[in-house]
């Protein structure tokens, strides 16, 4: 089974969903976010409340940091963000997505919005 990220809380004040909280510590989420990068090295993909995705990493030259991005729908976009932050009534402009980092925050936006996600609402699948 895959290294999850569910039981990392992130500490912004700007999470869908959740009160302000302590984060988890950062030793813990490096571990974790080494384990994730290690099993994950080109693509992964996920569960987010129902939704699945898969997303391709993105790599820094050094090959430090690295970055999955997942295209979103409109749809799925409002799913996860509970709303229409950042959704532009001209079509052409809406490039919603989610990205989780190699520290495995995960961020949703569309637009010039973008917003934390809970960890706990992602699943790592095969």
């Amino acid at each position: 089974m895959k290294t999850q990220i569910n039981t990392l809380v992130n500490g912004s004040s700007h999470v869908i969903g959740q009160e302000q909280v302590a984060g988890t510590n950062n030793k813990i989420r490096s571990e974790i976010g080494n384990m994730v990068k290690a099993e994950n090295p080109e693509v992964m993909a996920i569960k987010v409340k129902g939704i699945e995705l898969l997303g391709r990493a993105q790599w820094s030259v050094s090959r430090k940091s690295v970055t999955w991005n997942f295209g979103l729908s409109i749809e799925e976009y409002i799913a996860l963000s509970g709303g229409k932050f950042g959704v532009s009534p001209r079509e052409g402009k809406n490039k919603p997505y989610l990205t989780i980092s190699g520290t495995c925050e995960v961020c949703i936006g569309c637009g010039n919005s973008s917003y934390y996600i809970p960890e706990s609402w992602v699943e790592i699948l095969y």
